[in-house]
């Protein structure tokens, strides 16, 4: 089957025509071929359709095309996000199988790594024992906080807050801030830091320990000077300030 000259097929996106192919030198089966396949390679996922029209002098077919599209609304929008990529996969986390650092006197669970995430963020268990927390310092990344048990005394840009179990906190990337855990009470809280990166720093100047409730070995203050020399040494490198005061 041949198609007079002015006859083209149309696939249709919210009532507007994206493809025409004509179809004057092919049969039907060929010019619905490359509709589809145009569809394809434009992202159309389930709902497309196409329509032929034979022009006689006007745009009646394909006017009531766009109708019936505008009409039922169809969803035919080009794809916004990229394909899956099987290449990444599925993260456990389970805390029997996850390194365990000990850290100013605190303990990090690192459950989900930058590598596991693309970069775009990690995720850190942390125990803080009563009297815990880091110094005052800064980083150029955002750090939310999800209080699980427990509640911390947190310091943001000089300002204290008492952040209790079910309680959220997101400290902008490059603000002064400062947690302790200054109740009786151990504290458990999740931290998400995005991008990814800050776990690294843990790994690179804390130590191992077997649980995520071991804390760390104490450090004489020989030892403790050389760890804080290792600190700021490396801090630079994971876009992180250590401050005088939060």
């Amino acid at each position: 089957m041949r198609f007079p000259a002015k006859v083209r097929m149309c696939l249709y996106a919210d009532g507007q025509a994206v493809v025409q192919t004509p179809a004057a030198e092919m049969g039907m089966g060929t010019a619905t071929v490359q509709i589809q396949h145009a569809a394809d390679r434009l992202g159309f996922i389930s709902l497309w359709r196409f329509e032929v029209g034979r022009y006689t002098g006007n745009d009646r077919i394909e006017a009531q095309a766009k109708e019936h599209y505008r009409r039922n609304k169809m969803s035919t929008a080009l794809p916004t996000i990229p394909p899956d990529n099987p290449e990444r996969t599925l993260t456990l986390a389970q805390l029997d199988k996850l390194p365990h650092i000990g850290l100013v006197g605190d303990t990090y669970t690192i459950t989900v790594t930058g590598e596991q995430t693309a970069g775009r963020f990690c995720v850190i268990d942390m125990h803080i024992p009563p009297g815990g927390g880091p110094p005052p310092h800064r980083h150029d990344l955002e750090e939310t906080f999800i209080v699980l048990e427990g509640e911390m005394e947190a310091t943001f840009r000089g300002q204290k807050s008492i952040v209790r179990a079910g309680d959220t906190i997101n400290i902008p990337a490059n603000a002064p801030h400062q947690f302790h855990n200054s109740a009786a009470e151990a504290v458990r809280m999740l931290c998400i830091c995005s991008p990814a990166g800050q776990e690294n720093f843990f790994l690179e100047v804390g130590v191992p320990v077997a649980t995520r409730t071991t804390p760390p070995p104490k450090l004489d203050p020989k030892e403790h000077a050389v760890f804080i020399d290792k600190v700021k040494a490396l801090a630079p490198k994971y876009r992180t300030e250590l401050l005088r005061e939060a």
